[in-house]
């Protein structure tokens, strides 16, 4: 599989979380559908999460948010829904953070300030429907 450049899954592979050593993990166009798999939390060395558009549904798990060495975490264009995980100001590491285009509500973790590499894409189309959404908790915490 050395020159493989497109692996196409219905769902979440199960056995992922048993790649330890794995560095890049690029789903993104593949249709998968269901929940970010719990195993992905076994890939520590992941610094690359891209999953966008795909169909996964349900909250962003708060395992994510433990995940210390990403760089990278693209989540955008799924149908995600719930709260930005309050420990996502864990990844410090975070250069590139994309949640736009799905159906997440509420307040923007405090935790956000201590993103201070990262430029987070976040769709206001997501939040301005939801009244419990502000800019000045986002402002107020950096």
């Amino acid at each position: 599989m050395r020159n493989l450049e497109r692996l196409l899954f219905q769902s979440n592979p199960p056995t992922i979380g048993r790649m330890a050593n794995l560095v890049e993990l690029n789903l993104q166009l593949n249709s998968i559908n269901g929940i970010i798999h719990p195993s992905i939390r076994n890939l520590t060395n992941l610094k690359f999460l891209k999953l966008q558009q795909n169909s996964l549904s349900g909250p962003i798990p708060h395992f994510i948010g433990e995940m210390t060495n990403l760089h990278v975490l693209e989540l955008d264009q799924n149908s995600l829904t719930g709260q930005i995980p309050s420990n996502i100001g864990n990844l410090t590491k975070m250069v590139n953070l994309s949640l736009a285009r799905n159906m997440l509500y509420g307040p923007i973790p405090p935790s956000f300030g201590n993103l201070t590499h990262a430029f987070p894409k976040i769709s206001p189309d997501n939040f301005f429907k939801h009244k419990s959404f502000s800019f000045e908790s986002l402002i107020r915490s950096g």
